[in-house]
């Protein structure tokens, strides 16, 4: 297994035409969002205004949800229109060459992946288990303290995160088991699991 821990002290925050972005992961970590030259990219962003619109990304797959406030998008590709609203911690994909608008103000938190991946992006709760796959490679960042309990076959290993900062795990084996707990008593989501491959 392979293991990175990531703090905000490593997070690249810089202005769009809505607001704020982060960039809290890319990879590979020589790649560049602005030329377009990554892999995937994890990110959240801070929605200033009631509308805004979305950076064109042809030939990438996006995910989205909202941290705090509902969040309604307006996707338009060549079948037309289609409206989502999103409540909080529910996603939304899109194709990053869709024309998409944003109406309303939150907080959202984004995977970016090249057409040649997948990926998918979920919420964790206390006591929540993810059973890993061979070949994936799964980033949690937490929402609230919290710890990962990870258990092989005949290892097992404790990783406490702070509220902000994130851990990337790869080549874990099958069916090995990821088990959170929070350190604050809570029935909210702890933590945003993102896995590719």
């Amino acid at each position: 297994m392979k293991k990175q821990l990531i703090s905000p002290t490593d997070y690249k925050t810089s202005n769009w035409s809505g607001g704020e972005t982060t960039e809290l992961f890319l990879y590979p970590p020589n790649g560049d969002y602005g030329t377009r030259q990554f892999d995937y990219r994890v990110s959240t962003a801070k929605v200033n205004l009631a509308q805004s619109d979305f950076t064109s990304l042809d030939g990438f797959e996006r995910l989205i949800m909202s941290l705090d406030n509902p969040l309604e998008l307006h996707h338009t590709n060549e079948f037309g229109l289609r409206k989502v609203v999103l409540q909080p911690f529910e996603v939304n994909r899109f194709r990053g060459s869709e024309k998409t608008k944003s109406f309303g103000t939150c907080q959202d938190f984004n995977l970016i992946f090249s057409d040649d991946l997948e990926g998918d992006m979920v919420v964790k709760y206390t006591e929540s288990v993810t059973r890993t796959q061979s070949g994936v490679t799964y980033i949690y960042y937490a929402l609230k303290p919290l710890k990962l309990e990870l258990l092989g076959q005949e290892t097992r290993e404790v990783i406490s995160l702070k509220s902000d900062e994130m851990v990337i795990l790869s080549e874990l084996e099958a069916k090995e088991r990821i088990a959170f707990t929070s350190e604050v008593p809570s029935n909210d989501p702890i933590v945003i699991e993102v896995i590719v491959h």
